[in-house]
């Protein structure tokens, strides 16, 4: 039981890694698009 926890905070803490990263990657696409049409 312990050890099924602790994999599924592997995978949870993988999960919201790549989510922050997609979230960062939205959010820098979402800037230069503002950019540009202010431009």
């Amino acid at each position: 039981m312990c050890r099924l926890l602790a994999n599924l905070n592997a995978v949870k803490a993988k999960y919201d890694q790549s989510r922050g990263r997609l979230e960062q990657a939205e959010y820098r696409r979402t800037a230069f698009l503002s950019g540009l049409s202010n431009a």
